[in-house]
Order: C-alpha cells, then sequence, then structure tokens
C-alpha cells in the first residue's frame, strides 16, 4: 500500500456512508417506487445502486429495471474518462446487447445519443443511460436533484421505445426458460 491508499482507507466508512445516504434520499425523492434499498456489489466496493419499479415502462415485458447508479469509474461511457460517475436509466439482461447494437436500431441509438443517453455494456448488464459527474452536481440539495434528473431521463426513455424483441438461442431458435434481467439480476448486493 502506498500513501493514496492509506488515504483513501482513512475515508472509506465516511464516503461509504454519503454515497448510501445520497442514493436512498434521491431514491425517496423520485417518481419512482424503489424496489431496493441502496445495494452494492461486495466484490468490488465501488457500485452502488437502487432499483425501481419498471411498471409502465418499454423495461417492464423484457424484464429490465429502472436503476439509478453511482459508481467510482464511468465504464459504461463511450468517453470513459476514469472517474466517478452517476448513471440513470434502464438495465437489461446482456442477453438483449445483440439486438440493441443491431443496425436495425442504429436510428434509436442515434436519438438517445442526440440526447445524452448512450447504450453500453456495464457490469454485465446492458445500460441505457444518462451519464452525470460529480462536478456537475449543485453542491446543495444533490439527492433531490438526482431525483429530478432520473425523472427527466426516464421520461426522455418513455418517448424511445426500441421495440425490441427479445434474444434468441444462439442458432436461431426459441429461448430456453432459463430468467433474464430482473430475476437473473436477483436483486444482487448486501442488505
Amino acid at each position: 500500500m502506498d500513501t493514496s491508499h492509506v488515504g483513501t482507507l482513512a475515508s472509506a466508512r465516511e464516503t461509504h456512508r454519503a454515497v448510501v445516504s445520497l442514493l436512498a434520499d434521491a431514491a425517496r425523492r423520485s417518481s419512482f417506487r424503489p424496489e431496493t434499498d441502496v445495494r452494492w456489489n461486495p466484490e468490488d466496493h465501488g457500485i452502488y445502486w437502487v432499483l425501481f419499479s419498471n411498471a409502465g415502462t418499454w423495461a417492464e415485458p423484457l424484464d429490465g429495471w429502472v436503476e439509478l447508479c453511482i459508481a467510482d469509474r464511468d465504464d459504461w461511457t463511450s468517453q470513459r474518462r476514469g472517474v466517478p460517475a452517476i448513471g440513470a436509466g434502464i438495465a437489461l439482461d446482456e442477453a438483449y446487447y445483440e439486438e440493441v447494437r443491431s443496425s436495425r436500431l442504429k436510428a434509436w441509438r442515434q436519438a438517445l445519443g442526440a440526447g445524452g443517453v448512450e447504450v453500453q455494456v456495464f457490469d454485465r448488464y446492458v445500460r441505457v443511460w444518462s451519464t452525470k459527474y460529480f462536478s456537475e452536481l449543485p453542491r446543495r440539495e444533490q439527492p433531490a436533484h438526482l431525483a429530478s434528473w432520473l425523472d427527466e431521463t426516464m421520461a426522455f426513455l418513455a418517448r424511445h421505445d426500441p421495440g425490441l424483441t427479445g434474444p434468441a438461442e444462439p442458432g436461431g431458435g426459441e429461448r430456453s426458460g432459463e430468467p433474464l434481467g430482473r430475476r437473473s439480476h436477483g436483486l444482487r448486493g448486501l442488505d
């Protein structure tokens, strides 16, 4: 360990509490109903999220979910600055990746991009997310700002339904009964 690790370790507990509090407060203020408390990846320690009800969204029949996430890196963006960031939008099982990246949906991806939303794989799931950096957050009322931003992102995505048909088995057959999305995601994380 070097001095940067020691400095990070010294503030780890306080940072964890601040991230959990920020996400929990934002979730309570959003118009979407949270389905989980704040969760985090116990193997990575750098990804925190809240899942929301997908009722009435185009993610619902796809077993996708609405998500607000804070991560120690922006790996879901095409520019990848390598800094902590916040993602908001819809997440789908990675089995949908080929379809969302297909030429049939090129105009859809372009329309999303014009609105600041990207389609990328992050942490094994397809993310249809808008991104904010902490430098873009106001100093006060950050939870209200994030809740409003999530609601605006979801309103934008509601106007841009991709009309996904769902992934097929390799070779063109029907999918097996294996769960996708929310069921395979299992609302994973620590309680």
